[in-house]
């Protein structure tokens, strides 16, 4: 009953952005029921808001220890590789997340497939970034990462009249959908 009220407290204070208040509830969770993936996992995701970089890439990595076959995790830990600026860790774990998800479920997939072409943006590698956004459209038609990339692409290189018309399709899907990338 204690962690169930914690874990409430916690996430009332994170919906009101109180970042620091809810870190200190999910911490003393995790401190006594490291087992607690949910716990463990929005404890990385609130370090990662708050920008405290490493200490959600540590969170992320006890998760993982804990849930090793979650693609979620992998794909969560990359973002956080990625805010760092620490590319290669990035890929390999949006990687790992690609791999683990093709045993899971669409969405699943779609998410493993936008994190891994985020990442391979970072890493200037078009044809990998198109190829992850192409498959995250096939797995899930309301997320326009391969519009994205290709907008993203055409900026990079200059083409700024040619890289709206992607990124308005990409907003217009987005928008008809009620999401946001």
């Amino acid at each position: 009953v204690r962690v169930a009220e914690m874990h409430r407290a916690a996430a009332v204070l994170a919906s009101r952005k109180l970042y620091a208040g809810a870190i200190a509830l999910l911490r003393g969770i995790v401190r006594t029921h490291p087992q607690i993936v949910v716990a463990q996992y929005q404890l990385g995701m609130l370090l990662s808001r708050a920008g405290r970089l490493e200490e959600a890439v540590t969170a992320f990595r006890a998760t993982a220890a804990v849930e090793p076959d979650d693609p979620y995790i992998p794909a969560a830990l990359a973002g956080a590789l990625m805010r760092a600026r620490r590319y290669d860790e990035a890929s390999d774990r949006a990687a790992l997340a690609v791999a683990l998800a093709e045993r899971h479920d669409a969405r699943a997939r779609a998410s493993a497939y936008e994190m891994a072409a985020r990442v391979a943006l970072a890493l200037d590698d078009g044809e990998l970034a198109r190829a992850y956004g192409e498959a995250t459209e096939r797995e899930d038609p309301g997320m326009p990462v391969a519009r994205f990339v290709r907008g993203r692409l055409l900026h990079a290189e200059g083409r700024y009249e040619e890289a709206l018309v992607p990124f308005e399709e990409a907003a217009a899907v987005l928008m008809q959908e009620g999401r946001a990338l």
